[in-house]
């Protein structure tokens, strides 16, 4: 669909180009982060791939990769998480309970 019949067109460059717009439109600040996870993730996988045909796979190597990728997305899905938690489930408590939850 997004390449020409010739070949001469690149779905990933479009992808990657829609990807970029649609997370610089929401915050620009976060396409610098969104860079060097690709470059961190693409430069891993090329030596997890050498190290496994060179027949020395290395999960240690593995498990830095997948840490790393899950530390950012639990940083980025439970910081705002747990600082709106609180107040908005506690304040409906509040109003039936004598002592406020700080």
């Amino acid at each position: 669909m997004l390449a020409r019949a010739d070949g001469s067109g690149s779905p990933i460059a479009w992808l990657v180009l829609a990807s970029a717009v649609f997370y610089g439109w929401f915050k620009s600040e976060y396409l610098a982060l969104l860079a060097s996870l690709v470059i961190f993730n693409y430069y891993f996988g090329i030596k997890l791939s050498r190290d496994h045909r060179s027949g020395r796979p290395r999960p240690s190597l593995l498990a830095v990769g997948v840490s790393v990728n899950l530390l950012v997305l639990a940083y980025f899905k439970y910081t705002n998480f747990s600082s709106e938690t609180p107040t908005r489930y506690c304040i409906p408590i509040c109003f039936a309970t004598i002592s406020c939850c700080h």
